[in-house]
């Protein structure tokens, strides 16, 4: 029950139904299935609150009660390298927790800092008050856009030797950069006029991030595993 109830305390469609008030039911059965655990389906009821909202046996031996009582939540994620707060249609402000300084400009639900550090929002609503979320860490390294790669590809990935890189067309400039975790720079290579280069990884272990500019543009970054 324990493993059941982390499952659904912690699933991000949970929250977010419950931050906009939405009654989505399926959402409580799927973090239950995510659990793992044995149950019976049968003896499973759902109520939010009071209401009764789904019911398949009489008698239950899982009873969830949820209250959508209007509170705002404080939580705050990273997807897709943005800060996100999982309150809905309220009024923000970000804040730099290392000084306690607003965010100039940062007053949307979203938010994409423009350098490594830890963040908070302040989410205001005039029938509900007043919330702060916890400090969020974002890492500006690791925030990789899920975006399609446009202008080259790499292979292979994982890599133990050489990583191949083949550019859409030949580029005057090409600056290629191997970042660790921490921000450190292991690699930094530069060509010129090529549309195929090779980089020696074979002295690096570990996760990646490559970057690359391309005539002075830089390219979506990309996660890499050498082995």
């Amino acid at each position: 029950a324990k493993k059941i109830a982390f499952s659904i305390a912690n699933s991000p469609l949970v929250k977010t139904a419950i931050a906009g008030e939405d009654s989505n039911w399926g959402r409580i059965v799927m973090a239950i299935g995510k659990s793992f655990e044995p149950i019976d389906q049968n003896k499973l009821k759902i109520k939010f609150g009071k209401y009764l909202v789904a019911k398949n046996g009489m008698d239950s031996i899982i009873t969830i009660e949820l209250s959508l009582d209007g509170q705002l939540t404080n939580n705050v994620y990273d997807s897709e390298g943005k800060l996100y707060a999982e309150q809905l249609d309220s009024d923000y402000q970000w804040y730099d927790c290392s000084n306690n300084q607003a965010i100039s400009g940062e007053t949307s639900r979203s938010f994409q800092p423009k350098e490594s550090g830890s963040y908070y929002v302040i989410i205001s609503d005039p029938d509900c008050g007043q919330v702060q979320s916890e400090c969020i860490s974002y890492n500006q390294v690791l925030s990789i856009e899920r975006k399609e790669i446009k202008n080259y590809s790499l292979f292979p990935n994982p890599v133990d030797k050489n990583l191949h890189i083949h550019l859409d067309k030949v580029y005057k400039e090409i600056k290629i950069k191997l970042v660790d975790v921490t921000g450190k720079t292991f690699d930094n290579k530069e060509f010129k006029n090529k549309s195929k280069v090779s980089v020696d990884v074979s002295r690096l272990t570990g996760q990646f991030v490559f970057l690359i500019s391309l005539d002075g543009v830089e390219q979506k970054k990309t996660s890499i595993i050498i082995q």
